[in-house]
């Protein structure tokens, strides 16, 4: 059997489809709304005994998993069919001899080579060698990760791979040298230890550098995103793990390139990396291909456990249930890959503990705790217990990892847990968390039941569904950044997508550049959105025109939920705190959103 028909054998059209499009079974067959136009009434239809797909709408498109994956991803059938082998744990050969590779993996091949090089041979590798060796690593495995040094002179590769016959636009495309506003381009890396970042064919798509000096920052960088590398889709040391994974059936989450290294130069060769501080569903989606168990293993610092607290909340759907947009009996039927998180002490990252105490490790992985056991044990220390507002804020975290787990049991377990942890009744609970039992239930079984909590109720947010004018407003600021002067800190309340949420303070902030990966396609693709022709003084108008609307919306969803919310039976004394400052809070958003409309004559 050739490559391609092994991975058409393979693929399940049906558990493909669902990581895109939210679907419902209908009958033998499935449907949902068509993720390649606007309309409102399913006409996008799954046959799973066919492994086909159609569209029965404006679109009329159709065809098997290969041709749904290049519209959704852009890609060309080659490109297809590795991202889906790649999802699969299927290796393809690129480098057969009648494959050649392409004029950006040349390059990455040719840099790779000539940084390894450099490390080796020049002056200033010596440094770099005797930094690399301080560290704890042996010349083998300096030389089996393929490590470089990029010069401090931000000429040199780029003179090398154009004497070597490369063209200047290929080593831009591959994201190896960068142009000013001049015109002038220079290498991206200089005078950084240089990790090569391979695919699973062992092909270089592109790199990581870190500084020697740490009062240099970033310490670490990236390659830019190209049609080869993207970082939220990448896992470090894949194609070394990937053997040892399946083989094993689990691996190891890490953070860092050091981290990876370390770990199989002490024979942990199941030891993989995410390529920023949280993990984003495609790199969950490729792991679960692999292996049914990951163990999270991020560094014990409070940033370690934010990354890994934001790891979970953004992949535990991905893990635990792959295909999470199926609704209906499909759901419980798919394999699931869990995940467990190991505490590490104190003070410590995988690559100091594993050289120090090698054992240790071992006895960590093997103790790692449950993803419910994790959140239980590290939210409470977030928020102050001793007060209705800090209960009130953990239930609202609890209530949305609730959601997320499809058992009866583990539901109990969660609750429970909460009752005693916030002294309240179940009762109480159900209402701060705007869940009914019967939804919980419903839910645990795998029907339909209304599931929906709430969305946002602390203010009236919802996760993930998008709003063109909340894009509309993203793609302008983006695109236009002087007009962030016309802003205020208080709009973030106005946006109801978290995403949103998230690009919009990064953007206030003036922090976008250090936008966290899982968001980063998405900044991309607002930057890239079309925009008519304005003026500067038009694009101020729609600015302010498009918060009016967004401030219109947002007392609307507070009307509607404040009215919910005082239908509520109040409870005992202690309880009714609690509800209390729910309304409170509903209130003071209200009232300041009421107030910026009076101001602006929106009433």
């Amino acid at each position: 059997m050739g490559i391609l028909e092994d991975v058409k054998s393979r693929i399940e059209i049906t558990e493909l489809v669902a990581q895109y499009v939210q679907i419902n079974q209908s009958g033998q067959n499935y449907k949902g709304l068509c993720p390649f136009h606007d309309e409102r009434t399913p006409s996008f239809f799954i046959f799973p005994q066919t492994n086909a797909w159609r569209c029965f709408g404006a679109c009329s498109d159709g065809g098997d998993g290969i041709s749904f994956i290049m519209k959704a991803e852009n890609l060309n059938f080659k490109e297809a069919l590795s991202f889906i082998a790649n999802q699969l744990g299927i290796s393809i050969n690129l480098t057969q001899p009648n494959r050649r590779l392409t004029p950006l993996q040349e390059a990455n091949e040719a840099a790779a080579s000539y940084y390894q090089n450099y490390l080796n041979e020049s002056l200033e590798g010596k440094e770099a060698l005797e930094y690399l060796l301080d560290r704890g690593l042996h010349p083998n495995t300096i030389s089996n990760f393929n490590l470089g040094l990029s010069p401090n002179e931000r000429q040199k590769l780029k003179s090398y791979l154009i004497a070597k016959g490369f063209k200047e636009q290929d080593l831009l495309d591959a994201g190896l040298i960068k142009k000013s506003q001049n015109g002038f381009t220079y290498d991206t890396f200089s005078g950084r230890i240089m990790f090569p970042i391979q695919d699973i064919n062992n092909l270089t798509i592109g790199f990581g550098a870190r500084t020697m000096n740490d009062e240099i920052q970033p310490k670490y960088i990236n390659s830019p995103k190209t049609i080869l590398f993207d970082k939220g889709s990448t896992i470090y040391a894949i194609n070394k793990a990937f053997e040892p994974i399946k083989t094993k059936g689990q691996g190891i989450i890490v953070e860092g390139y050091m981290d990876v290294i370390t770990a199989h130069q002490y024979g942990f060769n199941n030891v993989v990396a995410s390529m920023g501080t949280s993990l984003t569903t495609n790199q969950v989606t490729q792991l679960s291909s692999i292996g049914s168990e990951y163990v999270l293993a991020l560094d014990s610092d409070a940033a370690g456990k934010e990354a890994t607290v934001r790891s979970l909340e953004n992949a535990w759907k991905t893990f635990e249930v792959p295909s999470s947009k199926i609704i209906g009996n499909l759901a419980g039927t798919l394999k699931k890959t869990s995940v467990r998180i190991a505490t590490l002490p104190n003070g410590t990252d995988p690559d100091n503990l594993i050289q120090k105490h090698p054992d240790l490790w071992n006895e960590i992985i093997s103790e790692s705790k449950s993803i419910t056991d994790f959140f239980l044990d590290v939210l409470p220390d977030r928020y102050d217990l001793s007060t209705n507002d800090g209960k009130l804020q953990i239930a609202e975290r609890f209530g949305v990892l609730l959601l997320n787990v499809d058992d009866s049991g583990t539901q109990d377990y969660i609750l429970e847990k909460l009752e005693a942890m916030l002294d309240v009744k179940r009762h109480t609970l159900h209402e701060i968390l705007g869940l009914s039992r019967h939804a919980l239930i419903q839910k645990a079984r795998g029907t339909k039941g209304n599931t929906q909590k709430i969305e946002g109720y602390a203010s009236g947010f919802s996760s993930k569904t998008s709003d063109p004018i909340e894009d509309y407003i993203l793609s302008l600021l983006l695109q236009n950044p002087d007009l962030t002067i016309e802003l205020s800190e208080e709009n973030e309340l106005l946006f109801q997508n978290s995403e949103n949420r998230t690009i919009f303070l990064a953007i206030f902030s003036g922090s976008i550049m250090d936008i966290d990966s899982i968001v980063e396609e998405r900044v991309e693709k607002l930057k890239s959105n079309s925009l008519p022709p304005m003026d500067i003084q038009q694009k101020i108008d729609a600015l302010n025109q498009c918060l009016q609307r967004l401030e219109k919306h947002k007392i609307q969803n507070l009307t509607m939920l404040e009215s919910t919310i005082l239908d509520k039976d109040k409870g005992d004394l202690e309880e009714s705190k609690m509800l209390d400052v729910m309304r409170q809070r509903h209130s003071r958003l209200k009232e300041l959103f009421s107030s910026a409309s009076n101001e602006k004559g929106l009433n």
